[in-house]
């Protein structure tokens, strides 16, 4: 198993995503469009971006939205049965079209869950009509009317911010009930913890470990105000508390943690790539977005380059030729010695690569 994927409950491997871009969820038009920015996964926002009085019109317009890609999906099937037996899908009231498909996003398969065979109007559980991830993040303070009401086969899980032990706990318990209810297989709803709190960043080894976890988050806006750091440009002052949450998904199992966002809407592409070239050498291997035009540039650097792609292949083509002939330990062209150690690392820049 690469780094790209993780093993879902019912065992089939899972590929991660380099790119979520966060839509507030009050904004239908904004939805309609989302699925056709690039990103690898959607975050259907409840929080931070929708103001307080419109909390409760989001979380309907969210809950429509899945249902609507649900329906899709289920129009779709039917539409490629038996003539006779169903009637074709069609637009909704955001714009997704049953009887079309993009296609997979731009990383090939790097999705949470893997296309169907056949198009069938929407993609697979857990995905919007061009295989971008929907996911929704809910509020910490109404997870009981948050968590069930965004509970469908076309969710694959919640984001849950300032996560500490005692919120997964009940948002486990939230969606066990809200699966059963929905007819869905127990345990594939997902969760992504988000570390925004000083009690959720001492308890970080706890939470990976948690049930249904996939990967951690790390809000850094609210987590620098709660322990009173002013962060610099580079952010360095926080460098310790991401490397807390490499660590406990290193020893937890679970995919590289997700980066934080680049609040600042006028920072180049330059300036992106170089912050997010950072913190992949930290140990992420996604970032959060909360423009589209910061998509792309996430994606790009979150995969490796043909150059990249070619070194790791010959690293671990060299070390298997070493083995095969008795020895563990074999020479790069330039010189340098490769062990298991150095293929380990080729090996997860090849789980990063483009579906071929």
């Amino acid at each position: 198993m690469t780094e790209r994927e993780v093993m879902e409950p019912e065992g089939r491997a899972r590929m991660v995503a380099r790119s979520y871009l966060y839509v507030p969820g009050d904004r239908r038009e904004k939805l309609a469009r989302a699925r056709e920015r690039g990103a690898d996964g959607l975050v259907l926002d409840l929080e931070d971006a929708v103001a307080p009085p419109a909390k409760d019109t989001a979380r309907e317009v969210v809950a429509a939205f899945l249902a609507g890609v649900t329906g899709l999906a289920d129009k779709g099937a039917a539409a490629a049965s038996p003539p006779g037996t169903s009637s074709p899908a069609t637009s909704n009231e955001f714009g997704l079209n049953g009887s079309t498909r993009s296609g997979s996003a731009p990383h090939g398969s790097a999705l949470g869950t893997s296309p169907p065979a056949a198009s069938n109007g929407a993609d697979s559980a857990g995905s919007a009509p061009n295989g971008s991830e929907l996911w929704v993040r809910v509020n910490a303070d109404r997870l009981d009317e948050d968590v069930p009401a965004v509970t469908s086969a076309s969710c694959a899980g919640v984001w849950v911010p300032k996560a500490d032990p005692e919120s997964l706990a009940r948002v486990d318990a939230l969606l066990s009930a809200a699966e059963r209810a929905a007819g869905l297989p127990a345990g594939v709803m997902r969760v992504v913890p988000v570390i925004e709190t000083a009690r959720g960043l001492l308890a970080v080894a706890e939470i990976a470990r948690a049930p249904r976890v996939l990967r951690l988050g790390i809000g850094e806006a609210d987590l620098a105000a709660e322990l009173g750091v002013r962060p610099g440009r580079d952010r360095a002052e926080l460098a310790p508390h991401r490397a807390a949450l490499v660590v406990a998904s290193a020893a937890a199992g679970l995919a590289a943690p997700i980066a934080p966002v680049e609040t600042d809407l006028s920072a180049t592409g330059a300036d992106l790539a170089a912050t997010t070239r950072a913190l992949l050498c930290e140990g992420f291997r996604a970032r959060t977005a909360i423009h589209p035009r910061q998509v792309p540039v996430i994606n790009e650097v979150f995969t490796p380059s043909p150059a990249e792609i070619a070194a790791a292949r010959d690293v671990v083509t060299r070390l298997g030729a070493a083995n095969q002939s008795g020895t563990g330990v074999a020479v790069d062209a330039r010189g340098r010695m490769i062990d298991e150690a150095v293929a380990r690392s080729a090996r997860e820049v090849l789980g990063r690569a483009p579906a071929s």
